[in-house]
């Protein structure tokens, strides 16, 4: 084999090597975490529970398999300035939990949210004087089936009433 060959043989084993790494990485999409629902669990003297529906989709043409969800929820001040709410960390958890979602489905976890009113003081003004407030929920998904993966996720959306 002469140098010329040599050279144009490995400039093929890079580029087949190198487009199997890239088209492995692009593989797996991320799957879309949304918050479906809120809704009261009930009130205490000090704060009370929500219980908040999170949808995991897997776009996938293949089963994925969780091992962790991370999450952390903030509520926005009522009467922000030039669309810049201020953001009040209500809380945050980790579910070390396996979950089974098959190719091109989804599953809704139910995850238990404990509060303050103090924590919520902005939230519950607006609900009185608007009946809506303003959410922000942000964490990860961790995949353990059929890579080891941590895929972020960040949602805003507004809640009408509880």
């Amino acid at each position: 084999m002469d140098w010329m060959t040599k050279r144009r043989l490995f400039a093929l084993v890079w580029l087949v090597v190198a487009g199997g790494i890239w088209g492995c990485g692009r593989v797996i999409e991320e799957p879309d975490v949304r918050v479906t629902s809120v809704r009261l669990g009930g009130v205490g003297l000090e704060g009370g529970l929500l219980y908040v529906g999170l949808n995991v989709y897997n776009p996938n043409g293949f089963g994925i398999e969780t091992s962790q969800l991370t999450y952390q929820l903030e509520l926005a001040e009522p009467g922000s300035v030039n669309g810049d709410a201020v953001w009040n960390d209500i809380a945050g958890d980790t579910i070390d939990r396996t979950i089974s979602i098959p190719a091109r489905d989804s599953t809704t976890l139910e995850v238990p949210v404990r509060f303050t009113y103090r924590g919520v003081a902005g939230a519950i003004r607006s609900l009185i004087s608007t009946g809506t407030f303003d959410y922000r929920i942000r964490g990860s998904v961790t995949l353990s089936r059929p890579v080891r993966w941590e895929f972020p996720f960040r949602q805003t959306g507004t809640v009408s009433g509880i």
